[in-house]
């Protein structure tokens, strides 16, 4: 009878055995996408040139750096951060929907430090949903509609200052699903300001200091305008397109600007009726 058991299990165990392994479906060859390959270094810095400009990087390890070139949108420069490490990916995504995978290996001396991917093979990207669903307009027709914004009529004025250098946003405006930001950057000292770092993100108000704050940022489709300088006795004129965006009560849309090697930063705060404000370009 013992015996009886032990081939009633055994068959039950083969049974599911088979079951799990038909549930089992492996990815089609058409679906899946084909990784560059790339060398980098530890003393040469390699830049990637896409077509569109960069909205999403996503590393696979802390070895490489990988950051957009100050000024630019659609360069990205990599290198080595520590010598000899394991193979790894990165990902990048551009702003018209597409992304492009890397595999990232070690070379003291990478056989190419400059890559144009605007006339690579469409086999080795594919396209995802717009970052942030930020609309249908390509990179012309941001350009065109951020210098558009550049002389409509101002609609909002918010600004802030810190020892002779201001920060004032002075119009919003929307064309389909993305948001133009128009700034103005005055600069009344004798001494020019170097940009550190421009954010924009979306901060809850602290409610109390038990209170954790969080943050999302928001990556910029296009900046049309010079933001990184602003020279002595200058004013700058930007426009900064975004994804549209709504805020609900108890949120902010935070603009943080920040001096290289300085102490005049500044800090602005937009409420969800500010971007209501939006006026329709044509």
């Amino acid at each position: 009878m013992n015996r009886y058991l032990c081939a009633f299990a055994l068959l039950l165990v083969c049974m599911a055995i088979k079951s799990n392994a038909q549930t089992i479906r492996p990815f089609a060859s058409s679906a899946i996408l084909q990784p560059y390959s790339l060398e980098v270094g530890y003393n040469k810095t390699t830049h990637l040139i896409f077509p569109f400009s960069i909205v999403s990087i996503d590393r696979g390890s802390a070895a490489i750096l990988a950051q957009k070139a100050v000024g630019v949108e659609n360069i990205l420069r990599v290198k080595a951060d520590q010598k000899a490490f394991e193979e790894t990916n990165m990902s990048v995504i551009t702003s018209d929907g597409k992304l492009y995978s890397f595999l990232v290996c070690y070379n003291p001396n990478p056989a190419y430090v400059s890559v144009d991917l605007g006339s690579v093979s469409e086999k080795s990207q594919t396209y995802v949903h717009k970052h942030n669903g930020s609309g249908t307009l390509n990179d012309g027709s941001l350009a065109h509609y951020a210098k558009l914004s550049l002389s409509a009529d101002k609609n909002l004025y918010l600004s802030t200052k810190s020892a002779g250098i201001s920060m004032s946003v002075v119009g919003v405006f929307i064309k389909e699903n993305v948001m133009f930001l128009r700034f103005c950057f005055q600069n009344r000292s004798n001494i020019n300001y170097d940009t550190d770092q421009f954010r924009l993100y979306v901060r809850d108000k602290a409610r109390s200091k038990r209170t954790a704050v969080q943050e999302r940022e928001i990556v910029p489709l296009l900046t049309e305008g010079e933001k990184t300088f602003v020279k002595a006795d200058s004013v700058q004129r930007v426009v900064i397109a975004i994804p549209k965006l709504t805020i609900p009560e108890g949120k902010y849309l935070m603009i943080e600007m920040t001096e290289a090697a300085g102490s005049r930063n500044l800090l602005l705060k937009l409420k969800g009726k500010h971007l209501l404000k939006a006026k329709p370009l044509d």
